[in-house]
């Protein structure tokens, strides 16, 4: 699908295959980074060619037509994800939003012995923040646990809040198993009392529709580079209501609106967060990729990449020397799974398997993908804490993107007959 608005896959000379043509690559690493389509570089090559300035006071044609495209940017994510635009922050990527939050806001409302719920299905940087919080501050962090499965539930996050409980830390789509979590519901939960919602949706971003008013969120970041656009640019939202809670991250130019020797006044509004000169070719970059997108339609991608999610999880069926990790249920096409010798048994909508002591490591095997011009991620996935309580060190992953086809599923298990020819 649309895999010809992407030139990585036809630019010769590519590194895919030792200096050959890309033409044959098989890129199955999306939770990492996205491939960017053609009129992503078009629109970050033709600022740079015709529009560069820098943003904010620039009182000639060139400065003025760049703070029109960076500003009408920061209206196309607001759209995008349902917000207002004054709730947008454009920050270097999801780690830096999130860091954002612990410091700017954690900082100022949390005092010690308050408490803050995490879940363990979290990429390290909507993790360590809060920990590195909790340490600081003398906060308590509880953990919310997924069944055996890795699967998250509501049931069992109401039992962890209390009235001590200032925040809820969640993603909205594990970057290791790849189902939707019921964040829309947390809300529910939270009832009346002044919680945070914190949630990370670099996963769900090129995959679902975003709206922070369905999730009823109080904060909100995601990498653009996941959706198709440049890397280098993130997406805070923060809720209007909270803008008053928080104090500046960092301090220097453009967010200050007076400065003398002894004090400053800071601007009162979400661009105090923007400190510096920002990538601003990367926010228009980003806003085409949101327009890219939104063309194609979240309808048609999610079709899409349905119907390769259901071709993968039946087709591993026939594979019992793969343990599958990720629940099929609700999954947006990034699938964890390791190779091992194993009596296969079923588990909550995927193949399960119990591991015997022949298995493959998964960086062995993502050598072996990597030979035969699949890219794989192998590893933890900056996810410790859910592998350490799925009882395994790493594991591989699959991740789709909207370009990838039969062609490409085809490829991935005629590789894996392949490796399974050398360990039998």
């Amino acid at each position: 699908m649309l895999k010809k608005d992407f030139p990585i896959f036809s630019a010769k000379g590519g590194s895919a295959f030792g200096g050959k043509n890309n033409k044959d690559l098989v890129y199955l690493d999306n939770a990492a980074t996205a491939q960017k389509p053609r009129a992503v570089i078009d629109v970050i090559n033709n600022f740079y060619t015709h529009d560069n300035a820098n943003v904010h006071r620039g009182f000639y044609g060139l400065g003025e037509k760049a703070d029109a495209y960076y500003e009408e940017a920061r209206v196309t994510f607001a759209n995008f994800i349902n917000a207002k635009q004054d709730e947008i922050v454009f920050t270097k990527n999801a780690t830096e939003g999130l860091n954002l939050i612990a410091h700017a806001w954690g900082r100022t409302q949390c005092k010690e012995g308050d408490e803050i719920i995490v879940s363990l299905i979290e990429h390290h940087s909507n993790f360590l923040p809060w920990q590195f919080l909790a340490r600081e501050k003398k906060l308590k962090l509880r953990f919310w646990k997924p069944d055996q499965f890795g699967v998250l539930h509501i049931k069992d996050l109401e039992k962890l809040i209390t009235s001590r409980t200032k925040a809820i830390c969640v993603t909205y789509v594990s970057n290791v198993l790849g189902y939707i979590v019921s964040v829309e519901k947390i809300k529910e939960s939270i009832g009346k009392k002044n919680i945070a919602l914190i949630v990370d949706v670099a996963q769900a971003v090129p995959h679902v529709p975003v709206d922070v008013q369905y999730l009823r969120c109080d904060f909100l970041s995601f990498s653009v580079h996941k959706m198709y656009g440049p890397t280098g640019l993130g997406i805070l939202y923060i809720k209007e209501n909270r803008l008053h809670e928080m104090k500046p991250f960092l301090v220097g130019g453009g967010m200050a609106t007076e400065v003398s020797l002894t004090h400053a006044k800071y601007l009162q509004s979400s661009h105090v967060f923007e400190a510096g000169t920002p990538p601003i070719a990367e926010v228009v970059g980003g806003a085409e990729a949101v327009r890219y997108i939104t063309r194609i339609g979240f309808s048609a991608i999610q079709k899409h990449e349905h119907a390769l999610v259901e071709d993968i999880f039946h087709r591993f069926e026939a594979y019992p020397f793969v343990r599958v990790l990720s629940p099929k249920e609700g999954n947006v096409g990034v699938v964890a799974f390791d190779i091992q010798g194993v009596h296969p048994v079923r588990g909550r909508g995927a193949l399960r398997a119990l591991a015997t002591s022949n298995g493959v490591h998964p960086h062995d095997a993502a050598s072996l993908f990597a030979e035969r011009g699949i890219a794989l991620r192998a590893g933890h996935h900056c996810a410790m804490p859910l592998h350490t309580f799925l009882k395994i060190p790493a594991s591989l992953r699959l991740s789709l993107g909207l370009y990838n086809d039969e062609r490409d599923i085809d490829a991935f298990f005629k590789a894996l007959d392949d490796i399974k020819k050398i360990f039998d």
